[in-house]
């Protein structure tokens, strides 16, 4: 007997990828030009390479420090640890509830072997999740998120330890967060 609930012909994931990715790229297309809610997304300025001083930017001690590494033009921020050691990169914007921005931000594996768990957060939603090892090039990582409050929230991306303590530094650049 034929299940009423399963629609004959059903989209498979290997047929709906091709209609996501298009409609992705048509939202951050449609974001490109919007102003950007992050402030010095690019850790250029105000910037000290080699410490945790980065204007506009809390830098969570003591795995975190502005690198010369960078994937436009000067600098990026380091993250995580050769080894044992958690980091991040933090910052407040206001974001109005329900209303849908474009989050995007580069990552790449540096320095180190094994693999680092590298989260990002906006507010309380957990946008990105993933274990990255130190041969990671320069990464694009764009998502659209959908703000579950008004008001000042946390923008926040960060590393935890590695499997048995071990694992690449994780450099970031170019954060953004558009309407």
């Amino acid at each position: 007997m034929e299940n009423p609930l399963i629609a004959r012909g059903a989209v498979t994931l290997s047929r709906a990828a091709p209609v996501v990715s298009a409609c992705l790229a048509a939202f951050f297309a449609s974001h490109a030009d919007a102003d950007n809610l992050i402030r010095n997304g690019g850790f250029e300025n105000g910037c000290i390479p080699s410490s945790a001083t980065c204007s506009e930017w809390t830098l969570i001690p003591n795995n975190s420090a502005v690198d010369r590494d960078a994937h436009t033009p000067k600098y990026s921020v380091a993250i995580g640890g050769e080894g044992g050691g958690t980091g991040g990169v933090k910052q407040l914007v206001v974001l109005k509830n329900s209303h849908i921005y474009g989050f995007s931000f580069w990552y790449k594996g540096s320095r180190g072997f094994g693999l680092t768990p590298l989260i990002a957060r906006v507010g309380t939603r957990t946008v990105f999740a993933a274990m990255v090892n130190a041969a990671t090039n320069w990464t694009l990582y764009q998502v659209p998120v959908q703000a579950d409050k008004d008001g000042p929230t946390e923008v926040h991306i960060f590393t935890e330890n590695g499997p048995h303590y071990v694992g690449p530094l994780i450099l970031i650049d170019d954060v953004e967060l558009t309407e």
